[in-house]
């Protein structure tokens, strides 16, 4: 897991960011040098194993390619994240993917019903 070290650091100084990108693909994760949103990657790592305590009161937007992954991916961020919501995707190309499904702890942005 990489990239969840500047967020460790916000929760020590008491704040925490709205929402966390989980990422199951590789991807940056210098979010904090640029003031981005933050972006924590997991790709390669077992689900089950990961210490996301981290994501308590945020919302954790999973995503990834392989929807066993991401559906384990989001069911571990269940229980400490306020909102979960997963984005199974597919690559088109180089640079773009196409949406397969939505799931969302509140139901609001399930895709497709």
């Amino acid at each position: 897991m990489t990239g969840h070290e500047p967020i460790l650091a916000m929760r020590r100084a008491r704040r925490k960011p709205a929402f966390v990108t989980v990422s199951d693909r590789p991807c940056h994760t210098d979010w904090a040098k640029w003031g981005d949103q933050p972006v924590v990657c997991v790709a390669g790592d077992t689900p089950e194993l990961l210490d996301l305590r981290f994501l308590v009161g945020t919302t954790a937007l999973v995503e990834g390619f392989d929807e066993a992954r991401v559906a384990r991916i989001a069911k571990v961020c269940e229980p400490i994240a306020a909102r979960v919501i997963a984005t199974v995707a597919r690559p088109i190309d180089t640079w773009r993917t196409q949406v397969v499904s939505v799931t969302d702890t509140e139901g609001v942005l399930t895709w497709p019903n």
